[in-house]
């Protein structure tokens, strides 16, 4: 369980495979155009929230404080494929086109609803 915000190097990388190694390697592994990671939110008996994503196993962040979950969904992200990646990875959520085009859509809080976020490699290794 997440109780603080932790430091992001001292995140535990168990279970998530390295990719990459020489610069070669390394290149080949850093996707050149953005991809999408989907979060799943779950709520807790206690009140809290669990995020997790079935595209990135390892990838699991739980806390009694929902707002907490959400606002270290993108920098855990980062980190993760970023080491994976073997290139500083940039995390941000994406935007419900409803909300884009100004539809009237049900507002429910962000951790009520599964989500998308965009992963972009900014630079190589």
């Amino acid at each position: 369980m997440l109780h603080e915000k932790i430091p992001h190097e001292a995140l535990s990388l168990t279970g998530v495979k390295r990719m990459g190694g020489s610069s070669e390697e390394c290149m080949a592994t850093a996707p050149k155009e953005p991809f999408n990671i989907e979060v799943k939110f779950e709520h807790r008996d206690d009140g809290g929230l669990r995020a997790y994503s079935d595209s990135l196993p390892g990838f699991v962040i739980s806390h009694e404080d929902p707002e907490k979950v959400i606002a270290e969904v993108p920098p855990v992200l980062e980190v993760i494929l970023s080491a994976m990646m073997q290139a500083k990875v940039r995390v941000t959520p994406t935007v419900d086109i409803a909300e884009l085009i100004g539809l009237e859509a049900p507002m429910l809080p962000a951790f009520m609803c599964d989500r998308v976020y965009m992963g972009e490699a900014i630079t190589a290794c």
